[in-house]
């Protein structure tokens, strides 16, 4: 596929982040489980965490951490490109690299990042799926950097889909968006590869129920979407469904 000229990915990039900003500034926004992360800041590691999500669920937090100087891994594909000039309009910082090209790479180049403070976020399932099942390379960069990993999920109560293999969610104007978050999870530098493996699990777990309860938040009549029973064992959700309803 014919890459991009710089100059059109860089008016690109300026102009999703013009036409982004116009979008949230109409929504309303509610936050769950924040303190989480403020506190674990606070304790174990007293750095940045690492901000987690899937795919589909990425592009309200690049919006939310606007100009923070979080540095994320962007694919070396066209979309990652496209990505990586979204990113950068927002002040975030954007190393290349993903799974199937570069990735050990990237990941390298992203920890002395995140330990001179930057935060990190990484969409943890593949840049071309399958979808909702997170790479062991959260893991590794928790156990070099030395911070930990904190899952992070959104819905809204209105929305478009793409048709991208991840089906991609973009909520609509004056649009409900909730936010919420789970306690980290802490990855010993000296971790075995089962205690590696076990974390990722439980990465994966903690964002397939975040989602499950994200996504019946507006019509559950709860306050709070951490109230919401999650069934055992956690439903993985279906990539060709949009919200897990």
């Amino acid at each position: 596929m014919k890459k991009l000229s710089p100059p059109l990915s860089y008016a690109i990039g300026l102009l999703s982040r013009v036409l982004f900003s116009l979008l949230f500034a109409t929504c309303r926004l509610e936050i769950f489980g924040k303190d989480s992360g403020a506190a674990h800041k606070r304790g174990r590691t007293h750095g940045n965490v690492l901000y987690v999500t899937w795919h589909q669920r990425l592009i309200p937090y690049i919006w939310y951490y606007r100009f923070k100087e979080v540095v994320v891994m962007a694919s070396m594909s066209r979309d990652g490109e496209l990505a990586s000039r979204y990113v950068e309009a927002f002040g975030w910082i954007s190393v290349r690299g993903s799974s199937k090209k570069r990735g050990r790479e990237a990941l390298l180049e992203m920890v002395p990042y995140v330990k001179k403070g930057h935060p990190a976020a990484l969409a943890c399932d593949a840049p071309t799926g399958p979808a909702y099942i997170s790479k062991m390379g959260i893991v590794a960069l928790a156990q070099k950097s030395g911070r930990a990993i904190q899952a992070g999920m959104w819905s809204c109560d209105n929305h478009w889909t793409l048709r991208s293999w991840d089906r991609t969610i973009i909520p609509k104007p004056f649009s409900r968006i909730m936010l919420m978050y789970a306690e980290p999870i802490h990855v010993e530098e000296g971790a075995s590869r089962e205690a590696c493996e076990e974390a990722r699990q439980l990465l994966d777990d903690r964002l397939n129920a975040m989602m499950y309860q994200a996504d019946r938040y507006f019509e559950s009549g709860v306050s709070d979407p951490r109230d919401i029973p999650v069934p055992t064992p956690v439903p993985r959700p279906d990539p060709r469904d949009a919200l897990q309803r």
